[in-house]
């Protein structure tokens, strides 16, 4: 063994430990939002699918629509707002203009200002192909957005279920 490296246990593999994970993160989502929509001309790309950056428009619709559907105002912070900290996309098969998708959006395990959302892009039809799996990391800020401030409590009781 080199010497800093760790080891890990004999019982268990990275790759099990890894899939343990995410198998953890899938129990704890929570089902916030879907909504559905058509594709436009315009979000097709040179290649004749779906730009790739659009996935991510489709994700802040979603995202968007469930903060928006928030009733705030009787929150312990009626002025924070929602920014995103990253973003990420896995592509699995192009969105082909005309299409009816759905978004659908979940929550994970709340933090004290942040929690893991993720999306899944798929056909309206039931049973239709997934498109897309994302994640985008939310954090609460105040009403300056350059400050963190704890979830509303509302929030965080939906997060938990």
């Amino acid at each position: 063994m080199n010497p800093g490296s760790q080891e890990l246990p004999s019982n268990k593999s990275a790759e099990e430990a890894a899939k343990e994970e995410v198998a953890k993160e899938e129990a704890a989502k929570i089902p916030l939002h879907a909504t559905t929509f058509n594709t436009r001309w315009g979000d097709m790309d040179a290649m004749g699918h779906v730009n790739n950056t659009v996935y991510f428009r489709y994700c802040e619709q979603a995202r968007m629509e469930w903060f928006a559907s928030l009733d705030l105002e009787s929150s312990n912070d009626p002025s924070s707002q929602i920014v995103i900290i990253n973003a990420f996309c896995e592509f699995l098969v192009p969105v082909i203009y005309p299409c009816s998708i759905v978004v659908e959006m979940s929550g994970g395990n709340p933090g004290k200002s942040s929690f893991m959302s993720y999306y899944q892009i798929r056909d309206a039809e039931p049973g239709g192909t997934s498109y897309c799996n994302g994640t985008a990391k939310i954090v609460w800020v105040n009403a300056d957005g350059n400050k963190s401030v704890p979830l509303p409590d509302m929030v965080r009781a939906l997060l938990q279920g």
